[in-house]
């Protein structure tokens, strides 16, 4: 498989099914948009925006510079009118979704319960912000990490990237500094379909990427206290990483990398979440530059005579044809394989 850079995302995807992976991240198949993960992400931006404030604040600055709500002052500011405005930014770029009432009160909701809970021992205004959404993009400059993929033909060289974006680093004392990253969803693996625990989030990829890239990041640090803040689902998981940790995160992201890397054809996971909850199992190719074939088998998710679905005629495809012939033929036009996009962004 090609594989160029990591993102906690991608891996997310990788665990979900290699071939949604495979469609997603080689062939550049975006998933149809979903309404609770993009209310998500307006509370995310108004989390953000408080944190901005509040380190503006400790910067003695008056103000901050915002893409969503302009120049905004760093104090004295409502939170549920700042939540309306954040909301009515997105509802108007998000226009797939059947925007109602109720989801902006979830939205404020979600808000003051992340703000609120403890007493608002997570409320930012009440921490020491180091960084708001802190991005990461760096190459591991270890012989492991080396790569030669051809795209599209063409040989490129390099070093694999870690990319991302942690939602909030505060600092506890000169030497530690916690991550909290805020989840409105349920604290739920969906690929082992089993609660997340503290012994499981300990070997959560996402995790330790953060701690890898944390430890690059500030290198001075000696303790990274991961916080993962369930706003509607029990509240904040807490664990520490020391620079001990770092080679076990390290052999972690090593062992996700040569996986994908040495995957000749991406395997499928079937399941009911394939007709439920995959875009690749829902939809066809029909309206787009790849035509729709159609469905001739028994016990695939089309019927017989009816246009496959993108997941069955990929797969289908991959029987009779190389990954690299599949991806040139499939790939979507103007997609690049080393092309990063935002989590939560409206290019996503």
């Amino acid at each position: 498989m090609i594989i160029t850079y990591i993102r906690s995302s991608s891996v997310g995807r990788w665990q979900w099914c290699p071939h949604c992976y495979f469609c997603e991240y080689n062939l550049g198949i975006r998933s149809a948009p979903n309404k609770k993960a993009d209310k998500g992400t307006i509370v995310h931006k108004v989390l953000e925006i408080i944190a901005k404030c509040s380190l503006a604040l400790d910067n003695k600055e008056n103000f901050i510079d915002d893409e969503i709500v302009g120049r905004f002052p760093s104090d004295g500011y409502d939170i549920d009118e700042l939540s309306k405005r954040v909301y009515a930014y997105y509802v108007v770029q998000m226009t797939s979704h059947n925007w109602l009432q109720e989801d902006q009160i979830d939205c404020i909701n979600w808000v003051n319960k992340a703000l609120n809970w403890g007493g608002g021992k997570f409320d930012p205004r009440n921490m020491t912000i180091v960084a708001p959404e802190q991005r990461f993009d760096f190459e591991i400059k270890k012989k492991w990490a080396e790569y030669t993929q051809v795209i599209n033909g063409e040989q490129i060289k390099g070093y694999l990237a870690l990319k991302g974006t942690i939602d909030l680093v505060t600092q506890i004392d000169k030497s530690i500094y916690e991550i909290v990253d805020w989840k409105t969803g349920k604290a739920w693996d969906w690929n082992k379909n089993s609660e997340k625990t503290i012994t499981t989030l300990r070997q959560d990829f996402q995790l330790r990427l953060y701690h890898y890239a944390a430890s690059h990041i500030y290198p001075d640090i000696e303790q990274i206290i991961l916080t993962i803040n369930y706003i509607n689902s029990g509240g904040p998981i807490t664990l520490c990483f020391t620079k001990e940790d770092l080679i076990e995160t390290e052999l972690i992201i090593r062992r996700q990398y040569e996986e994908i890397l040495h995957t000749s054809t991406p395997k499928r996971s079937t399941s009911w979440k394939c007709t439920k909850l995959c875009h690749m199992g829902k939809n066809t190719f029909e309206g787009t530059k790849n035509k729709a074939l159609i469905e001739y088998r028994e016990g695939k998710f089309a019927q017989i005579g009816e246009p496959m679905t993108i997941c069955d005629q990929l797969a289908l495809e991959l029987q009779n044809k190389s990954v690299e012939e599949v991806t040139k033929q499939y790939i979507c036009p103007g997609f690049s394989i080393n092309k990063y996009f935002e989590p939560g962004g409206l290019n996503t």
